[in-house]
């Protein structure tokens, strides 16, 4: 929890602090990325002029209840990953974060064989604590891979995210094994899921060498 104010600001920064309700947004009324939905599990009296009225700590202290119930420290993540789990967890609900990391640890046990897959049901249990102590660290790479398939699967019809193959079912699974090369080729990234150098500039390369050395 000690980073946690790095967590909340990487949040913001996704979400904006500006009050929305469009109608062509499933989560309605939001306000720092809280919806109404959210806020009235833990204030079940809340009303969409709660959320206008809003504050930022208030959404930090909803943030901390969500991080709480996400339980990130029981999966042993580390901090990166763990950060990117939680945001899609607040993005997407702990279903989206947890089929996306059923989905990664799949991808890690055999990336056609299904008879050695976990369910992608989204609800991370002692099976997914188990397999994932099998496969070892899942990088924040390997969840941004099965991020980009979940939202991909958002947007076409008749898409079914983590489909775990049944008996005579046809599909594509004999070109999964190619998907994280794919994705390093469409993000020009490196074997640690990293953008080449060649994309900054001096003083770009500059600030982050003195940001991660705790100079600014």
């Amino acid at each position: 929890m000690s980073n946690f104010d790095d967590i909340f600001r990487m949040i913001l920064k996704h979400e904006g602090t500006e009050f929305t309700d469009y109608s062509t947004d499933k989560g309605g009324a939001t306000r720092f990325g809280v919806t109404l939905a959210t806020l009235q599990r833990f204030q079940p009296s809340a009303r969409r002029q709660d959320v206008e009225d809003m504050t930022e700590d208030e959404a930090r202290e909803v943030y901390i209840r969500l991080w709480d119930e996400a339980r990130v420290g029981s999966l042993d993540l580390g901090t990166k990953a763990g950060k990117f789990y939680f945001d899609m967890y607040v993005n997407g609900g702990g279903r989206m974060g947890g089929m996306c990391l059923q989905a990664a640890i799949n991808h890690k046990l055999s990336p056609t064989d299904h008879t050695q897959w976990i369910d992608v049901d989204g609800m991370p249990g002692n099976g997914t604590r188990e397999a994932l102590n099998r496969v070892g660290p899942i990088s924040r790479f390997d969840l941004s891979i099965q991020r980009s398939g979940f939202n991909w699967n958002n947007v076409f019809k008749g898409s079914h995210f983590g489909f775990k193959q049944k008996n005579n079912d046809n599909n594509r699974l004999d070109q999964n094994m190619y998907i994280v090369g794919w994705e390093r080729r469409t993000h020009d990234l490196d074997e640690q899921g990293r953008t080449p150098i060649a994309w900054y500039t001096t003083a770009e390369l500059e600030r982050e060498l003195a940001s991660r050395l705790g100079t600014i």
